[in-house]
């Protein structure tokens, strides 16, 4: 079975992608070609942002666990949050 076909939507073919409130679209696999399209990947970044990919060591009682963290900026990233100083303060370099 084709991976992009999507059997639930006839008609419609999938196209996995990234992102969230605070920058709208940050990753994509590409619309056309479709065969260009990786299969469980959401793709390459958006030219006009520019991304970090952090390894963070957490220590806990069982040992170390190591997480990444994705920094983004760009113009399509907000500046703060909304009446939220606090919580820009802590995500927001």
């Amino acid at each position: 079975m084709d991976p992009w076909h999507c059997p639930s939507i006839p008609g419609h073919t999938l196209l996995e992608r990234f992102g969230m409130t605070e920058i709208g679209m940050a990753l994509s696999n590409p619309y056309q070609p479709i065969e260009k399209r990786v299969s469980g990947r959401v793709g390459g970044h958006y030219r006009v942002l520019k991304l970090w990919l952090y390894q963070i060591l957490n220590l806990t009682l069982k040992g170390a666990v190591s997480c990444g963290h994705l920094r983004i900026n760009g113009p399509t990233v907000v500046k703060e949050y909304f009446q939220r100083p606090d919580a820009t303060r802590s995500q927001f370099d």
